[in-house]
């Protein structure tokens, strides 16, 4: 008899081991699907003494006040994905319910990189893809704008035949400015528009220069003064970098009535 009853309540405390394991393991997959529900900015915190995934107030700014529905793409081959990179941007989408994130492999969807730019990019490398569900807007972030380098190849070059050796070139993870950029570009109202002068032997903007203008979101385009006869209404400057001829009289009344209205002229 003690014997039966010592089997059944083996039975029962087994039984009972078996539902607590139960629940557990299903607490830990319900806790687990929660944790990839939750934004990441509760899941996932800096790894690294500088800050690598560290967002600035200014970016948490420009994201908090985004009402349009924007998609991130993390666009690479799976090989070569740059974890660094997809994880900045999970935290990054996590800060705004508006913003989702997903990644893409080009192999899959050959021609998907081809719908938002003419541009040959690798896949072996791992580049990003910002969409504005609501106006149609896009951006691409090639890896080399991700992960940025001091000098250009052709500045090293430059470089070494004038002093004869290669400086330093660090590398910058630079996708923080990259991303806050796009969002502001693909949700600003109005894009400010800059002119560029030309018809008086001016020198080309450096790609510098116009590098950092369109980081800046702004729209740049030519201006051949001479033939338009008006700075156009839209201009928030005009550029005049190194003219080499004189400007004709219309010319001068032409800048002299934009900058009487409030106009901007960088002259360089």
């Amino acid at each position: 008899m003690n014997n039966i009853n010592a089997k059944k309540r083996s039975l029962k405390l087994g039984g009972y081991s078996v539902i607590v394991t139960a629940v557990v393991i299903a607490i830990v997959i319900v806790v687990n699907l929660a944790v990839r529900l939750l934004p990441t900015r509760y899941t996932k915190y800096s790894t690294s003494t500088v800050g690598l995934y560290d967002i600035s107030e200014t970016s948490r700014g420009i994201l908090s006040k985004v009402k349009d529905k924007i998609s991130i793409y993390v666009v690479s081959d799976p090989s070569y994905t740059d974890e660094v990179t997809r994880e900045y941007v999970a935290k990054y989408a996590g800060l705004n319910s508006n913003i989702s994130w997903s990644t893409v492999d080009p192999a899959v969807k050959p021609g998907f990189l081809n719908e938002y730019t003419s541009e040959s990019l690798s896949s072996q490398q791992t580049h990003l893809v910002l969409v504005n569900k609501n106006n149609g807007r896009s951006r691409v972030i090639p890896y080399t704008d991700i992960y940025y380098q001091k000098y250009t190849q052709q500045e090293l070059l430059y470089y070494q035949m004038y002093y004869g050796s290669v400086p330093d070139n660090p590398t910058y993870f630079n996708i923080e400015q990259q991303l806050t950029s796009a969002v502001d570009y693909l949700t600003a109202e109005k894009l400010p528009t800059v002119y560029y002068i030309t018809g008086h032997g001016e020198t080309a903007l450096d790609s510098t220069v116009t590098g950092l203008i369109g980081a800046e979101n702004i729209d740049l385009a030519e201006l051949p003064l001479l033939t338009k006869g008006s700075v156009p209404d839209d201009a928030d400057a005009v550029i005049i970098n190194a003219a080499t001829k004189d400007f004709t009289e219309d010319e001068i009344k032409a800048l002299e009535a934009y900058t009487a209205k409030g106009g901007n002229v960088l002259m360089t």
